[in-house]
């Protein structure tokens, strides 16, 4: 719904905020595993600022390899979902 009243239930999102709305139709659970990817990365990321105490710079490797790999999967995901929808 473009520029008009929202029903009930239904919330506008704001442009570029959320990366995954791109996927249509048949992409549902592509979705899901974004959505929760997104969730790991803001995790790891909090743990990872967190890890920067002295007393917690030994598991700060830890949260720092989850964080990049919970982004790199979402990004790995997204290109291949471009490319499938691209073809």
């Amino acid at each position: 719904m473009a520029r008009g009243r929202l029903r009930r239930g239904e919330r506008e999102e704001a442009p570029g905020r959320n990366l995954t709305v791109f996927v249509g139709a048949g992409w549902e659970p592509v979705g899901g595993f974004l959505s929760v990817l997104r969730v790991i990365a803001l995790v790891s990321r909090v743990l990872l600022v967190i890890a920067l105490v002295p007393r917690l710079r030994k598991v700060f490797g830890l949260f720092e390899r989850g964080f990049l790999l919970s982004t790199n999967l979402w990004f790995l995901t997204v290109g291949i979902c471009l490319l499938v929808e691209a073809a």
